[in-house]
Formats: structure tokens, sequence, C-alpha cells
């Protein structure tokens, strides 16, 4: 988790010739924002009324256990929103000896996506987007709830 010493957002006026850094500076304004209000404002956990806030509920067939994680969002102890938009399938792979129980949890990650490749000049390559994703995953430790 980042805490910025000082909010500082972007000034426009008749003139001002903006650069990458100045629109990446802007949209980290805004989430560093955003963040502050939801660490401060809001318990980490599950938001209800979105979707179907994130319930669990069993799949049979196949070999195997699998759990379904339906559609929902929550909020990290980070004050990242975490959003999962479809249905996620879990297959829980017994080991020697299945535990008798496990933890299923969301934890916000994001990666850089939709690469442009620029032939002519290499220098102006590169991801065009940020992609928050969801990570869905299995456990037998039991999560901080924080995070």
């Amino acid at each position: 988790m980042t805490t910025p010493t000082e909010f500082k957002r972007l000034n426009f006026f008749t003139g001002f010739f903006t650069t990458a850094t100045d629109w990446t500076d802007g949209q980290q304004y805004y989430l560093e924002k955003l963040k502050l209000h939801n660490r401060g404002l809001h318990t980490p956990g599950v938001i209800r009324g979105v979707g179907q806030e994130l319930q669990v509920e069993p799949v049979g067939g196949g070999n195997g256990l699998s759990a379904r994680v339906l559609p929902g969002a929550a909020i990290d102890d980070g004050g990242n929103d975490i959003y999962l938009g479809t249905p996620r399938t879990l297959t829980i792979v017994p080991g020697e000896e299945l535990p008798e129980l496990v933890y299923i949890a969301i934890r916000y990650s994001e990666r850089n996506t939709d690469y442009v490749e620029n032939v002519e000049a290499p220098q102006y390559s590169g991801h065009t987007r940020v992609t928050e994703i969801p990570v869905v995953e299995v456990t037998t430790t039991q999560p901080n709830n924080r995070t």
C-alpha cells in the first residue's frame, strides 16, 4: 500500500502541453484519493448489494470438489476495489489428506494489458491499459480478512 505524502492534481491551462507522465499522474491522483476514502470510511470486506455478493456455492460432477464464486465486489485493507463480474469456478484438488476446512479467498491484482507495438518507432510501443484482476483462490490457511 502506498501512502502519498501530498496530493497534487493537474492544473490545465491554455497552452499546457500534456505528456504520458501527466496523464499517469492524473490517474494516480484520483486512484489514491479513492483508496484513501475506502480505507477511512469503509471496512474491508464484501460490498453488500453488488451482484450476488461473492457468495460461494458447491458445483457437482467431475473429479474432485468444485465451488463457484458468484459475481460481486469487495474492498481490501489497501482501499482497492475488487470486482468479480462473472462467476469463477474453482477445483479443490485433494492431496493425500483432504483437510476438513478450506477457505476461498479473493484479492486485488493488476497487470499491464493491450500491448500496442509501433514497428516504425519501437520507443512508442507499450501497454495501453492496466487491467484490475480479481484473484480467487483456495487455501487451507485462514485468510487475513484485512488484506
